[in-house]
């Protein structure tokens, strides 16, 4: 067996890196490492200094915070160096409570009540919107009924009521496209009914009668034949009228001849100082 001389390192001779390199410490050295200082830091800092009670106080009377938590903004002072004492303080004089102002009861209208408007997308709901209740307005296409098709009002057209009592007392209607409504609850025998004041003298044979008494033979020819056309047929509507006539006229052509047969005698009647055709109406012929 032969033996092998030990080498000695050489001097001066660079040794290997891994054998000279430090050791490095491991991420857990170093999270505590760093908890450490600032743990050191955190107790370095001076804390905060202790306040009395009367100074904590003065301090919230100087912030604001909500009443409901205890805000207490306004709170009086301790004096400083600056106050001076005086010898008079003035008392701020509190004013005695005053009698109370006894109300005065609302005052609702007791007289009739009017109520205008124009007609848009409904007749009902343009009521609605004008003041009128469910039940005036109910009672106003009720009354409209008796007369017309209430389908027949258009848009534009202008209604007119009044109210009595909570009660339809006139419901009036002008159209566009039709002669106007006037219609008047009129009651007798304790039977309420709706009556067209605007075409009642219209359809009345006395008025008729009386107009051409007035004017005689200076009515124009086609008033005076609507107007013995009326006499002639006392009993016959309107429309059944117009047909009767030659050539035949539509209700509301027949009712404007005899309208403007009664407007020319009553002006004839007022040059001449003499009755017009309304004083041969009376209130029984309107309820009969």
């Amino acid at each position: 067996m032969t033996v092998q001389p030990r080498r000695e390192p050489a001097f001066g001779r660079r040794a290997s890196a891994r054998a000279l390199a430090p050791a490095l410490p491991s991420w857990k050295a170093a999270g505590a490492l760093a908890l450490l200082c600032s743990g050191v830091a955190w107790a370095s800092l001076p804390g905060p200094a202790e306040l009395r009670s009367d100074e904590q106080m003065q301090w919230q009377a100087l912030g604001i915070a909500p009443l409901s938590i205890g805000g207490a903004t306004g709170l009086r002072m301790n004096a400083t160096e600056a106050v001076e004492p005086i010898e008079f303080a003035p008392k701020r004089a509190v004013a005695a409570d005053a009698a109370p102002v006894p109300e005065k009861p609302v005052q609702t209208a007791t007289g009739p009540l009017r109520i205008r408007g124009r007609v848009g997308d409904g007749l009902y709901w343009s009521l609605r919107a004008a003041g009128a209740s469910p039940d005036v307005a109910a009672q106003y296409l009720a009354a409209l009924a008796t007369e017309i098709d209430v389908g027949e009002v258009a848009p534009g057209d202008s209604f007119d009521l009044v109210l009595g009592g909570g009660n339809l007392l006139y419901a009036g209607l002008s159209r566009a496209a039709a002669q106007p409504m006037q219609l008047v609850r009129w009651t007798a025998g304790g039977q309420a009914k709706w009556i067209d004041a605007a075409g009642f003298r219209v359809s009345s044979a006395p008025d008729a009668e009386t107009a051409l008494e007035i004017l005689a033979e200076t009515a124009p020819d086609h008033l005076s034949s609507a107007g013995h056309l009326r006499l002639e047929h006392r009993q016959a509507s309107l429309e059944e009228l117009g047909a009767l006539a030659d050539p035949p006229l539509t209700k509301d052509a027949i009712a404007g001849r005899i309208r403007r047969l009664l407007a020319l005698a009553d002006k004839r009647a007022r040059d001449l100082g003499i009755p017009d055709t309304e004083a041969a109406v009376t209130p029984e012929m309107m309820v009969s």
